[in-house]
């Protein structure tokens, strides 16, 4: 589906901020069927998800998928990310389709970005169809306290629900009642996870892996459809979702 703008606090651009860019020019394009042009991956001519160099991005090391989320004052939302005890990683800049972004991590080190519209383009030109952004989901090892900061930065509140039967799971909403993200509890590395549609979670791994990429948790059922974390060949991690067919009525 063709988008052309996101409302304030909604996650409106994801980012592959890796090592090897011709590496995951060839991975992308055949796993989610991505041309690649200006840092820019491509479907159906649309801006789908951007790409940088990390060695442009002070204190990100490795290769890692970055969430943005629509702001309407980027200077003012990086005062908001230090003073509430997050880190300014890369300060306002101006992004290859145009707009400012501005690239954080919180209190738990987990990267994320912001960004400014200043043109036409708002971010993600298309979702809602596979090889599209669909999802983005923080794993936290302190959700109440980062749950918090969130709220400072974007307005967000927290609410709960049922990722799958019996298991907790929670939702971060705006303020004007839209759901935008998710939270999950982790004892691991604080992480955000852009995860794309697809037609088949279990086709999309299965090729995942034979172009080099590996499965980092298996396909699961969840409320919405069938999920897996998958990883390309650099380590970036990445989810993938088959939503069940009334999610798209």
């Amino acid at each position: 589906m063709r988008v052309r703008g996101y409302p304030e606090g909604t996650p409106c651009w994801a980012e592959l901020i890796g090592e090897e860019s011709a590496d995951a020019t060839a991975f992308y394009g055949e796993l989610f069927g991505w041309k690649t042009d200006d840092h820019t991956f491509r479907l159906r001519d649309l801006a789908a998800a951007g790409l940088s160099d990390v060695d442009a991005t002070p204190g990100v090391t490795g290769s890692t998928w970055a969430t943005y989320v629509a702001v309407e004052d980027i200077e003012a939302v990086s005062v908001l990310v230090a003073d509430a005890g997050g880190t300014v990683l890369r300060p306002a800049h101006e992004m290859p389709n145009g707009g400012l972004g501005a690239l954080f991590a919180d209190p738990d080190g987990a990267v994320f970005g912001a960004f400014e519209k200043k043109s036409a383009f708002g971010g993600a030109q298309i979702n809602e169809e596979p090889g599209a952004s669909c999802w983005f989901e923080l794993s936290s090892p302190s959700p109440e306290t980062i749950s918090s900061f969130y709220g400072k930065i974007f307005h967000w509140t927290e609410q709960n629900m049922e990722y799958a039967p019996g298991v907790q799971y929670s939702e971060f909403v705006t303020s004007s009642a839209r759901t935008v993200a998710g939270m999950r509890t982790t004892e691991g590395t604080a992480r955000w996870l852009t995860c794309f549609e697809a037609e088949d979670v279990a086709t999309t791994a299965g090729r995942c892996v034979a172009l080099g990429g590996s499965v980092v948790a298996g396909m699961r059922a969840a409320t919405m459809g069938a999920y897996a974390i998958l990883a390309d060949p650099s380590g970036a991690e990445f989810g993938v979702i088959s939503f069940l067919p009334e999610m798209h009525a």
